[in-house]
């Protein structure tokens, strides 16, 4: 539902999508149902928070940005730090949470130059 509020393309505006607007129809539907957002991938851009209407982020108290718009503008304007420092902040309220990898037991080695020979060799000058 990334693109449930529409924005601004490479070639102009960009429609919401139909997914992203009947998740916000649902959600207005129902006030009362308790809504878990889930996504792979997460807060990459502000558009994407845009089905997130429950998060709180904007249009109450908790926040200073009365819609939508001015919490995309101000999130713009402040760039990767302020996804950051969003994303920061949602964690420590506990409403927003991301995956990460881990590298334990990764093992790996470093190969200075490798050795071709043979057919394999031939193969690779000939392209």
């Amino acid at each position: 539902m990334q693109n449930a509020g529409g924005g601004k393309g490479e070639r102009g505006d960009v429609a919401p999508s139909q997914q992203g607007r009947a998740g916000l129809r649902l959600q207005h539907a129902l006030p009362n149902a308790r809504v878990v957002y889930v996504s792979a991938t997460g807060a990459t851009t502000v558009h994407n928070l845009a089905y997130a209407q429950r998060l709180g982020l904007w249009g109450g108290d908790d926040f200073p940005f009365a819609n939508r718009a001015e919490f995309v503008e101000a999130v713009e304007n402040g760039g990767v730090a302020a996804m950051e420092v969003l994303a920061r902040d949602l964690r420590a309220l506990g409403l927003y949470t991301a995956r990460s990898l881990s590298y334990d037991g990764v093992e790996y080695e470093l190969v200075e130059r490798a050795q071709i020979a043979g057919e394999h060799l031939h193969g690779r000058n000939a392209a």
